[in-house]
This record gives C-alpha cells, sequence and structure tokens, in this order.
C-alpha cells in the first residue's frame, strides 16, 4: 500500500516543472512572432530541454511516496528507495510542527528517521478535527496499523 502526499521534495520538483513549463511557454510565444530563419539550432535545443527537464520534474514528484509491503516500509523520493525500515523495528512514529510537518519514526535502536517521502504540508484543512483524525490514521498506518 502506497501513501503519496505533498511533500518538501514533491513541492520542490513542481516549482521546477512550473518553471520549465513556463519558459518553455514563453520561448515558444517569441518563436512564433520571429521569421523562420531566426530559429536556429539552439532555439529547438533549448526548447526541448525545458519541455524534458520539466516532464522529468513531474514524473519525479509523482515518485514521492512511502510504500508498506509486507513487514517493510519504504521511502521514496523520485522513484528511487531512500531508507527501507523493518515496520517490526519501528516503536513509535510522530509528525513534528511547522510549516511541512515531518514525519518521523523512531526504532527500536534509539535512531529517529524522517520520512522524505510522506511529510504532509501544515494547510488550513490539516487544523480542524479531521486533520488530527487523518494525522493519527498516517501514524498507526506506519507503525503497523491497518488505517488506510
Amino acid at each position: 500500500m502506497r501513501r503519496r502526499g505533498t511533500n518538501p521534495i514533491a513541492a520542490m520538483l513542481r516549482v521546477i516543472a512550473v518553471l520549465c513549463f513556463g519558459f518553455a511557454t514563453a520561448l515558444g510565444i517569441w518563436g512564433a512572432s520571429v521569421r523562420t530563419p531566426d530559429r536556429t539550432t539552439a532555439f529547438w535545443v533549448i526548447l526541448g530541454t525545458s519541455v524534458a527537464f520539466g516532464s522529468a520534474a513531474i514524473l519525479a514528484a509523482r515518485g514521492c511516496f512511502l510504500e508498506r509491503r509486507g513487514d517493510e516500509l519504504r521511502d521514496v523520493v523520485g522513484w528511487v528507495t531512500v531508507r527501507r525500515i523493518e515496520v517490526a523495528d519501528i516503536e513509535r512514529a510522530r509528525i513534528s510542527a511547522g510549516l511541512w510537518r515531518r514525519v518521523f519514526v523512531d526504532t527500536s535502536d534509539g535512531r529517529s528517521i524522517p520520512l522524505l517521502g510522506g511529510s504532509p504540508p501544515q494547510m488550513a484543512d490539516r487544523l480542524g478535527p479531521d486533520g488530527r483524525r487523518r494525522d493519527e490514521e498516517l501514524l498507526a498506518w506506519l507503525t503497523g496499523g491497518s488505517s488506510a
């Protein structure tokens, strides 16, 4: 089972995608307004590169999640597994206060591990009673509970 959500890394990747697509749009508008000889190979290379970087950033942002498969919790960022933690080793999970409300798990050997792929932002919908319930469900899910 996977848990996705906006986290600091995914947010940064989405900003990069917006900037790349904005640049490509501005370059495309400029290219449409000039004569054909003014659109050199460099124009097409820069346009293609900005679209490719924007697409890659969107795909990488989509690849930020937490996955619990069997007895293992995977922290995945940009489709790359950052760390694997045995669910049996997790003593407690907690969410820190603040804008990004990072999620930490405390393991049986005393380590406090931040989970990069599953830290929810502090949005207005997380301030009410429903937000507390969703946080408790996330924490129960991290520690091996069945809340989804």
